[in-house]
């Protein structure tokens, strides 16, 4: 079992708490390039311990030949949540060093005033563990209605035609990697989790 970092925002954060979100899509990198009918997938990090080498996928059905190694792990391995931080501030403690801006204002935290980024956030202030119960390869625009749903995007909203969690997902999508993003159909890293 391997442990890992991975940066989530602060509403995907509270999604998570709330145990709305057990799924993540992250883009690979580099992208798998269209070759003769085949993706294929070059992993050069020389310096991770990542598959290095040509890899190939014929797509539909999506069948690599070699798959590239997760930089997310795989089944049982674990991944901590970085997210906005800061040391307490607070005057009524809740038993943690930490602020976290996810519930701030629950924890009876000032929402307000400086917050560190969740990329600087040291292991030591980690407060959620997730394990990984599977990663798989896809395009994005493949995502289906369910796997919308476990990325959390419902919150108060009434949806139920078939459709309109991809749409919600899709808008989600682009507030995070910017607009027109969702049209590159990236390939991306699909993380499932469970909270500890």
């Amino acid at each position: 079992m391997k442990e890992r970092p991975i940066l989530f925002s602060t509403e995907m954060v509270k999604a998570i708490l709330e145990e709305r979100k057990t799924q993540t899509r992250r883009i690979m990198k580099p992208q798998p390039i269209h070759n003769n009918g085949w993706w294929v997938w070059e992993g050069t990090r020389p310096k991770a311990k990542y598959n290095s080498g040509l890899t190939a996928a014929n797509y539909p059905p999506n069948k690599w030949l070699h798959p590239p190694t997760s930089p997310y792990g795989i089944p049982g391995d674990r991944l901590w949540v970085r997210e906005t931080w800061r040391p307490t501030q607070c005057s009524m403690p809740t038993g943690w060093p930490y602020d976290y801006r996810a519930t701030a204002e629950q924890d009876g935290a000032p929402s307000d005033g400086p917050w560190k980024p969740s990329i600087f956030m040291p292991r030591e202030a980690c407060r959620i563990m997730l394990e990984v119960t599977d990663v798989r390869i896809e395009r994005l625009c493949d995502i289906a209605d369910i796997d919308a749903l476990r990325e959390g995007v419902l919150r108060g909203q009434n949806i139920f035609n078939t459709g309109e969690l991809r749409a919600a997902y899709r808008k989600l999508w682009e507030q995070i990697n910017g607009k027109g993003s969702w049209e590159k159909n990236p390939w991306v890293w699909v993380i499932e989790f469970k909270k500890l």
